[in-house]
């Protein structure tokens, strides 16, 4: 077992009681292997890593490669699934990242007890909110039915409850992202990056984002989007290419912007991306067709344009105090609109 802090202040003392060769009776499918850690001292802040080690001959059925942790409620008499961080099934381990110390362990012994078992949710990391630990903390397992999510995890933001998630400061990689109708994600006051390692319904929104001064980066080579969200900064890494499905609203109040390899579809079907920051460059798509299929320039500041031609599918419209110049050729098959305060300088390639 490996306890590693990485968030204090640090508890007085930590002791785990491990024991073997036979299943918790609060779930007999577990493996053959259960433990109870108390302490004294730290706080609520305090976070730490936590891997638990099994041997093979301990599986008890359980399915490697698909372990999460359970605790049992003495008190309730109930026993969660909270998912897992990662693991080695090279090395026969399962861990927690940045779990806080209060979840994990209480002062009183054999009240609060953990095993692992095979996963109830296949992947799905479904957000609750309200744990008494941190109602709103992403990284804290009681918040979600199906632990915190993982680099595989679908993580799914239902409408209807009464807190919703903070993004960590921290970066973090989950497979997609899918907020319902009411759900709502936070950014922090921090810079949170948020990669998406998933291809089809990558990100599925239908709720409200708030993405602060965060990043959304997408990094499979066949990721789409659909829904309709406001981004800060949005990222398509090396080798990843992103569609934009039909009815995608993308709002980019930051940078939206291609790795060396990268690829955005913004063309291939009906949908509209909108620069509403400051001082923005407009990034000239890659995909096929190549170009938008709307185009919307607002806010504030001057927008930068493509310094190779540009095609726009469909409408090209400003609005707010935006400016722009074309630094190459335009071409817009739809109505080119500008609103009052707003200026756009045709230079050397007007008709």
């Amino acid at each position: 077992t490996l306890m590693n802090f990485t968030i204090g202040p640090l508890p007085g003392s930590v002791t785990v009681e491990l024991y073997i060769h036979a299943a918790p009776t609060w779930k007999t499918d577990a493996v053959n292997r259960w433990f109870d850690v108390t302490h004294s001292g730290g706080s609520a802040a305090t976070r730490l890593r936590f891997n638990v080690h099994y041997l093979n001959s301990e599986l008890n059925g359980a399915t490697e490669g698909n372990l999460d942790f359970f605790d049992y409620h003495a008190t309730s008499a109930t026993v969660h699934d909270h998912g897992r961080t990662d693991y080695d099934t090279t090395n026969n381990w399962v861990g927690f990242a940045n779990i806080r110390l209060a979840t994990l362990g209480v002062a009183a012994p054999d009240d609060h007890l953990w095993t692992l078992g095979t996963s109830l949710y296949n992947d799905t990391s479904i957000w609750l909110g309200g744990s008494p630990s941190g109602e709103t903390d992403w990284d804290l397992p009681g918040n979600w039915q199906g632990g915190v999510p993982r680099t595989t995890s679908y993580a799914v933001i239902p409408g209807g409850t009464s807190y919703y998630p903070f993004l960590p400061d921290t970066a973090s990689t989950i497979k997609t992202l899918n907020i319902k109708n009411g759900g709502v994600v936070n950014g922090t006051a921090g810079t949170p990056t948020l990669s998406i390692a998933g291809g089809v319904n990558a990100w599925q929104n239908i709720g409200t984002f708030n993405a602060g001064a965060g990043t959304v980066i997408f990094t499979n080579a066949a990721a789409a989007i659909s829904g309709s969200t406001y981004f800060n900064n949005v990222t398509i890494a090396d080798g990843a290419n992103l569609t934009l499905e039909t009815g995608n609203y993308m709002g980019i109040a930051g940078t939206l912007s291609l790795s060396s390899t990268g690829v955005l579809n913004a063309a291939a079907y009906p949908n509209t991306v909108e620069y509403n920051g400051s001082a923005q460059t407009i990034l000239n798509p890659n995909g096929t067709p190549a170009g938008y299929s709307s185009l919307i320039l607002s806010g504030s500041g001057i927008k930068t344009m493509p310094g190779t031609a540009l095609s726009v599918l469909g409408d090209f419209s400003m609005s707010g105090t935006a400016s722009a110049t074309a630094l190459a050729e335009i071409t817009t098959n739809g109505n080119f609109s500008l609103g009052s305060g707003t200026s756009f300088t045709t230079g050397a390639f007007s008709h």
